[in-house]
């Protein structure tokens, strides 16, 4: 009677302790929310090993992967949520992730004024999107328009107020007081 009862109540133990802890996709969402990436990407590739017909799954992974600037793996996953269950928010994110590549591109061509319309054009579909925003103020650099790039920067920092260790958050901080030192010295 007393062993039953012992392998009953560890038995219960070990059931509340595994129903407690977080799945990977819950501990991917929580990395991703706190603006640990790669972190969240190890989680969502667990996650997805164990399914890879998980919509939620897959929308949150192409999501990470835009953040991560990996776009045609972001489009991949986005192709494949429409195949599954198609839907406007699927099928915008998409889109958007298509635009990043081509904006990304055209960064590395040198053409900064096609980049800063196609990032332009992002952002009016979507203000949260906090790589187009530090994209864009990178071609507003290398275009010479210094207060656009920290106009652009101060939004990565609103967008990303919650997590101020953030790495992007800090890129942002860092490009704004170098921005700012530049403008000062050229005016004095």
């Amino acid at each position: 009677m007393i062993n039953s009862f012992r392998i009953v109540v560890i038995l219960g133990i070990f059931t509340l302790f595994f129903t407690c802890s977080p799945s990977p996709i819950e501990k991917g969402n929580q990395f991703a929310q706190s603006w640990q990436l790669n972190k969240a990407l190890d989680q969502y590739k667990i996650a997805y090993q164990a399914d890879s017909t998980n919509i939620e799954l897959i929308y949150n992974m192409g999501s990470l992967l835009i953040n991560l600037e990996y776009y045609p793996d972001a489009m991949v996953l986005f192709d494949k949520s429409l195949v599954l269950k198609p839907d406007f928010a699927a099928k915008k994110k998409r889109n958007i992730a298509e635009q990043l590549s081509k904006g990304f591109t055209a960064i590395h061509q040198s053409d900064y004024e096609k980049a800063i319309i196609i990032y332009q054009q992002i952002l009016q579909l979507d203000q949260d999107i906090v790589i187009a925003h530090k994209n864009l103020a990178y071609c507003y650099i290398a275009t010479e328009d210094t207060n656009s790039a920290i106009s652009e920067f101060m939004k990565v920092k609103k967008l990303l107020s919650d997590y101020p260790a953030s790495d992007l958050y800090q890129v942002a901080e860092e490009e704004i007081s170098q921005l700012t030192e530049k403008q000062f010295l050229i005016r004095n």
